[in-house]
Formats: structure tokens, C-alpha cells, sequence
């Protein structure tokens, strides 16, 4: 119970925490910079979902949505194919 009150009162404890120390954490920085950058962009989706703004509630009538939603994972896989000289699983079939 003693360990699990500290970690309950030293979780937010931010005092001597830099943006510097997350690189330490063993990703490259261009892995952690994506890293952030999914994660804002899922809480970007998360906030969409339940709010549920106006341009939000029906994406599909947009044809910008429609175009960008097949097309993005299609280039995805046609440009990040070779990761790390492993091949995508889609490219072994």
C-alpha cells in the first residue's frame, strides 16, 4: 500500500522534467517526434468524436475526406514500404 500511495503522489510531480530527458527514453528522434505527432493527431480524433463539431459529424460528404482517406494509405504503403530493410507484410504475398 506505501508504494502504491507514493506513485499515486509523485505522478504529477513534473519538478526537474525537460523535453531533453524524453530522447533518453531509446527512440531515435524522428521515431519520437512521430510518436507525438500520432498521438496528437489521435487525440484530435478522440476530441472529434465526442464533441462532435459540425465539419465532423459527417466527414464522408466531403470530397476532400473521401479522396485523402483512400489515397493516404495507399501512398503510405507505396512510400514507406522498406522500413528499417524490412519489407511491409503487403509487399510478401
Amino acid at each position: 500500500m506505501e508504494k502504491a500511495w507514493f506513485i499515486t503522489t509523485h505522478m504529477f510531480n513534473f519538478r526537474g522534467v525537460s523535453l531533453g530527458q524524453l530522447y533518453n527514453l531509446g527512440l531515435p528522434r524522428s521515431e519520437m517526434t512521430h510518436a507525438f505527432l500520432w498521438i496528437v493527431f489521435l487525440m484530435i480524433v478522440d476530441h472529434c468524436l465526442s464533441n462532435r463539431p459540425m465539419w465532423a459529424r459527417n466527414p464522408w460528404e466531403y470530397r476532400l475526406f473521401r479522396h485523402l482517406s483512400y489515397l493516404v494509405p495507399v501512398y503510405a504503403i507505396a512510400f514507406f514500404s522498406v522500413f528499417t530493410k524490412v519489407e511491409f507484410i503487403y509487399f510478401e504475398f
